[in-house]
């Protein structure tokens, strides 16, 4: 039976995954037989869900020891069974390709807070409109799909449990400015475990694990399925990607993989943390990487270049994408080839045709003349999009 509670930032059920969903069944059907209410389940991520009767369940999003007393803003309602009126059909059952979309440091992926899990279905919606407005007859007719999205996190298993780091990090955090020193822990310090080589093995077998287990989810789930994946990151998880799929081997004996890859050595070695990275059970199609800071991170390893021929053994194809006024975003191409620094980035054109806000703005507020009017000119192309291959 699924499983469902209210979003924390969107007013929508969001389904629990299936391995919780069979906890909170067997729980369930144990106090209905029993008729003993009042029982409590702790989630992987710390949370905790009580169930004081059929039809009044809760989901705590923060526990502690005065978890009953909680403020309102704390807790979800929990739903079992499939809510129907909540549930919109509107999706083509076609899918025509598959992203598996791996968010980046701390828990939350965007300004309201909310999760990979939630954000997903943003994905999912923005590009059904865009094959909508752009391919309208051929979607009417059926000849196009869908993208499906599917969420990959991996920072639950870093923090939470017996062998997280949450408990180590409690210990040593001092009392003054919480909200600032919570949010530290919770996100900025992804970037300083990334690079030990205890959490950074952690966090590839996590992330290589859950592609590996969706992937054949979704394979069994849709036999029929003859599209192609492809592997998308946004921050950090953008480079956990990078990594995975820098250390996989090709089964194309004809694929030249490049080996050009120049090091700035110093006395203490270079390089990155020795990681044994896992094989991954598929060859995706292409890497979308996110506001992607993988080019300092193999500046900070002592990369010089990465070599003309640069490619990813088992993925034809890698785009890094950024907004220009990202500070965590860097380009990539200079380090294939230097001379590239001075070319452009290529500017995503705005699907509904229209200047994008930044260019927009920097429009309004350099090219007003004296009398209000605007005048039509050249805008010089800001960066928003390059190509690393």
């Amino acid at each position: 039976c699924s499983w469902f509670y209210k979003g924390t930032a969107v007013p929508r059920y969001v389904p629990y995954t299936e391995s919780v969903a069979a906890k909170l069944e067997d729980m369930y059907r144990n106090s209905v037989t029993t008729g003993e209410w009042h029982r409590r389940l702790i989630l992987p991520n710390n949370e905790m869900v009580v169930m004081h009767g059929p039809t009044v369940m809760v989901h705590f999003l923060q526990t502690s020891t005065d978890t009953f007393t909680s403020t309102p803003s704390m807790r979800q309602r929990v739903v079992r069974g499939c809510v129907e009126s909540e549930i919109e059909d509107t999706e083509p059952s076609s899918i025509d390709h598959l992203l598996l979309l791996c968010h980046g440091v701390g828990s939350a992926c965007d300004m309201r807070f909310r999760s990979v899990e939630e954000v997903v279905d943003d994905f999912r919606s923005t590009s059904l409109q865009l094959v909508q407005a752009h391919y309208r007859n051929s979607y009417d007719s059926g000849l196009v799909g869908r993208v499906e999205v599917l969420p990959i996190s991996w920072h639950s298993s870093l923090h939470s449990g017996e062998n997280g780091v949450d408990t180590r990090l409690a210990a040593v955090t001092l009392e003054s400015i919480p909200r600032l020193r919570n949010f530290t822990n919770d996100t900025l310090l992804d970037v300083l475990f990334y690079t030990s080589p205890v959490f950074c093995q952690t966090i590839i077998d996590t992330v290589c694990g859950e592609l590996n287990r969706i992937y054949a989810l979704f394979k069994q789930r849709n036999p029929n399925y003859e599209g192609g994946v492809s592997l998308g990151g946004h921050s950090l998880g953008s480079v956990i990607l990078y990594d995975l799929l820098s250390h996989q081997t090709s089964k194309d004996a004809g694929r030249q993989v490049s080996t050009d890859k120049q090091y700035v050595t110093g006395t203490a070695g270079t390089g990155q943390p020795c990681v044994k990275y896992p094989h991954l059970d598929f060859d995706p199609d292409a890497l979308y990487a996110l506001g992607s800071p993988i080019a300092i991170f193999e500046c900070i390893r002592g990369v010089h270049t990465l070599g003309l021929d640069f490619c990813l053994p088992t993925c034809k194809n890698f785009f890094n994408i950024f907004h220009p006024y990202d500070p965590i975003a860097y380009r990539l191409e200079p380090m294939v080839n230097p001379q590239l620094r001075d070319v452009k980035p290529y500017l995503i054109p705005h699907h509904k045709g229209r200047k994008r806000m930044h260019l927009g703005l920097y429009f309004f507020f350099t090219y007003q003349d004296y009398d209000g009017f605007y005048h039509m000119v050249s805008l010089p192309v800001l960066p928003v999009m390059n190509y690393g291959s």
